[in-house]
């Protein structure tokens, strides 16, 4: 679970908000953003307090495309922001830790 710090709005969030190009509505847009570590689970990479940006693409890993790690080619994805509530919610679930990056201490979190 991520407690989400900073979310971005670029031109699709614009267009699925006034151009009816969502899969579904009500929809929590936001595919941009970065936050901490709110809760983690057995196993993880990642303790809470860690910072980090999330990256919204979501494959299955099960496909042919995802087999050979070409992961933009997925043929059943899910995408934050798009497919499920992005980072203009209060937190996001990030199920898999390829979701999440480390955000270097170097990088001041209103850079991003």
């Amino acid at each position: 679970m991520v407690q989400v710090a900073y979310a971005g709005i670029c031109n699709s969030d614009i267009q699925r908000s006034f151009g009816g190009g969502a899969y579904h509505y009500p929809l929590i847009m936001g595919h941009e953003f970065s936050g901490a570590v709110k809760e983690s689970f057995a196993g993880s990479r990642f303790s809470a307090g860690d910072r980090v940006v999330v990256y919204p693409l979501l494959p299955c890993h099960k496909c042919e495309a995802c087999q050979t790690g070409d992961y933009a080619q997925c043929l059943d994805y899910d995408y934050f922001g798009s497919r499920r509530p992005g980072g203009f919610a209060a937190s996001s679930m990030c199920r898999r830790t390829t979701s999440c990056r480390f955000l270097p201490m170097s990088i001041c979190s209103t850079q991003l």
